[in-house]
């Protein structure tokens, strides 16, 4: 990120201190950045990265199988979703959205990554009106 961009990136410290974190909101969150990372590539002018989105798309069905399996072992031993299985689908889809932004910047320009749409709706993810 350009220092100018992580200049009005400190701008939403505040706000990102007093969001609020919970297990559900963190997950929805996560997922939020796997849409972003599909959108993005599938904007007018990021055709170089149309692999990506096949690719994103894989990541996101793998972690829907990988809830949908943890779910029905989970069920058996009385829990929601083991947390090795949440905390590895929320990092495989931020991690994709960091791809994404990565591969935007290097083939379009930094300019190009809609970062501050995301961490917008990132924060709005848990405020009173998502919570």
């Amino acid at each position: 990120m350009p220092p100018e961009e992580v200049t009005r990136l400190d701008a939403y410290g505040p706000q990102i201190t007093t969001s609020k974190r919970s297990k559900e909101v963190e997950l929805r969150r996560a997922l939020a950045c796997a849409e972003w990372a599909l959108r993005v590539v599938g904007r007018p002018g990021h055709g170089h990265l149309a692999h990506l989105v096949t690719e994103a798309r894989e990541v996101v069905q793998e972690s829907f199988e990988t809830l949908r399996a943890a779910g029905v072992a989970a069920a058996s031993a009385r829990y929601v979703y083991p947390a090795s299985a949440r905390l590895m689908v929320r990092a495989a889809w931020v991690d994709e959205a960091v791809r994404v932004a990565r591969a935007v910047a290097e083939q379009s320009g930094w300019q190009a990554v809609p970062w501050e749409e995301l961490l917008q709706q990132l924060l709005e993810i848990g405020s009173n009106s998502h919570a």
